[in-house]
C-alpha cells in the first residue's frame, strides 16, 4: 500500500527543489532578458488598455527587433557559460572517479554522489539556454504580429485612398 504521507513530503521536497532551481535560472537570466521582458510587459499592459495606434505599432517594429537582437547576443554568452557549466561537472566527475575506489558501480555511484551541485548548476544553465531561447522566439511572434496588423491598416488606408480618389 501507498504511504500517502510520505509521497506528500516526496512533493513537498520536488516542490522546493524545483522553487530552488527556478530561482537559480531566474536569477542567471535576470540580467539578459531585463530589457526586453520591461518592454514586453508595458506593451502587455497597453494592450490591456485598448487598442494600439499606428504610431505605437511602427515602434514596436522598430524597438523589438533591436531588444531581440541584444537578448540573442546575450543568448550566444550564455550558450558558452552552459559550455563552461558542463566542462566543470565533466571534469569534477572524472577528479572524482579516479580519486574513489571500489568497482565500477561504486566509483560512478560515488562520483555522481560528489558532483551533484555541479550536476544542478549544469542543469540550470541548460534550463535558462531553453528558457532565455524561448523568450526571443515569443517576442519574435510578437513582432511578426505587430508588423502583420501594421501591413494590414496601411493596405486598409490605401484602399480606402483609391476608392476616395475614384469616387472624386
Amino acid at each position: 500500500m501507498i504511504d500517502v504521507e510520505k509521497v506528500r513530503e516526496k512533493l513537498k521536497d520536488l516542490e522546493d527543489n524545483s522553487e530552488r532551481v527556478n530561482r537559480l535560472v531566474d536569477g542567471i537570466i535576470g540580467d539578459y532578458i531585463k530589457d526586453m521582458d520591461e518592454y514586453l510587459e508595458g506593451l502587455r499592459d497597453r494592450l490591456n488598455e485598448g487598442d494600439i495606434s499606428d504610431g505605437e505599432l511602427e515602434q514596436i517594429t522598430i524597438k523589438l527587433p533591436v531588444y531581440i537582437y541584444f537578448t540573442s547576443e546575450k543568448l550566444e554568452n550564455l550558450g558558452v557559460e552552459s559550455d563552461i557549466a558542463k566542462s566543470m561537472k565533466t571534469e569534477s566527475y572524472g577528479d572524482a572517479y579516479l580519486s574513489s575506489e571500489g568497482t565500477i558501480p561504486e566509483r560512478e555511484s560515488q562520483a555522481d554522489l560528489s558532483t551533484m551541485e555541479e550536476e544542478v548548476i549544469e542543469r540550470a544553465y541548460r534550463r535558462a539556454y531553453k528558457k532565455l531561447k524561448s523568450k526571443i522566439e515569443k517576442a519574435e511572434s510578437v513582432y511578426t504580429g505587430a508588423k502583420k496588423v501594421l501591413d494590414k491598416r496601411s493596405r486598409e488606408i490605401n484602399l480606402s485612398s483609391m476608392h476616395n480618389n475614384y469616387d472624386d
